[in-house]
């Protein structure tokens, strides 16, 4: 493969918009108007201005019933964090079921009806915030600093996580090395760095054919400088724990009705992002908003 081919392989796989590709993207296409009644996650309003593709609606039957094939929250008798006096006071004076400030449900979030399974099993009194993403795009790749500044001070009943997109094989094979590195216990050191390596240095580190095998290696290469052996990154690459964590994700796609990124979902109840929240810092602000209301158990 020439150069040029290869570049614009590479400008191919990663679709800018942020937006739900198709199976063949066309060249170029406007964003799908979302189905009455219902919003699409919008794209970060200061990340890169780029080419928008057509979101796919969901086939018959790919979305799961709330709760199907996926484990349960069972809580436990901990006690919970308390609120801030200030966020307790305002939940006090809201109406039930209305989140405290300037939000308004389906203008700054949407609620998810019924409520989805979240991420992983909860402790008793802990509140989910789940940032689903895609490493091949730039909008949460813009994102990703105001929410590593967040986690350093989020409230201590916050249970951060991240939800990888499985929109392709392609997004597949990057959601199985955010899974290989959290297996070896380098997410946290390599998450930032595989963002830059693809988003700065412009390698997908995927192969250009999609080959799993072949990826395998280049992401083995990649890790290796950070001190991970091809030994060890090939068997959590290839190990059941990765696999029932892909598949879980699969099923969470489908539940939330993934359809653009960066986009954050709170306990599995309610959904936003940057384009409904009005700008990266007030979606930090919304974000702590609605889990305290969530936390408050209103």
């Amino acid at each position: 493969m020439t150069r040029l081919a290869w570049l614009a392989a590479v400008g191919c796989f990663l679709l800018a918009a942020c937006g739900q590709p198709s199976s063949k993207a066309p060249e170029s296409a406007d964003v799908a108007p979302p189905a009455a009644g219902a919003a699409a996650p919008a794209s970060a309003a200061k990340a890169p201005a780029a080419t928008k593709t057509t979101a796919v609606p969901a086939q018959s039957g790919d979305v799961v019933n709330a709760g199907e094939d996926l484990e349960t929250v069972e809580p436990d008798q901990s006690t919970p964090a308390s609120p801030s006096p200030l966020l307790t006071a305002a939940l006090n004076a809201a109406p039930a079921g209305t989140v405290p400030g300037p939000w308004k449900e389906n203008q700054n979030y949407i609620r998810l009806i019924p409520a989805q399974p979240t991420v992983t099993n909860l402790a008793g009194g802990k509140v989910e915030v789940a940032e689903v993403f895609w490493y091949g795009c730039p909008h949460c790749y813009a994102f990703d600093p105001y929410l590593e500044a967040w986690r350093k001070k989020k409230p201590a009943f916050v249970e951060f996580v991240r939800l990888p997109v499985m929109w392709n094989d392609g997004a597949k094979l990057q959601a199985r090395l955010f899974y290989t590195l959290e297996a070896l216990g380098k997410l946290d050191a390599m998450h930032s760095a595989v963002f830059s390596e693809i988003q700065e240095n412009h390698d997908p580190l995927v192969d250009p054919g999609v080959d799993p095998a072949k990826t395998e290696k280049i992401q083995a290469a990649f890790a290796a400088r950070f001190g991970v052996s091809a030994a060890d990154y090939d068997k959590a690459y290839n190990s059941f724990g990765v696999d029932q964590k892909l598949r879980r994700a699969e099923q969470l796609n489908r539940a939330y009705m993934v359809t653009g990124v960066p986009m954050i979902v709170i306990n599995g109840k309610y959904w936003t992002d940057v384009g409904h929240a009005g700008d990266e810092n007030k979606l930090i602000a919304l974000i702590n908003d609605l889990a305290t209301f969530e936390h408050s158990g209103r």
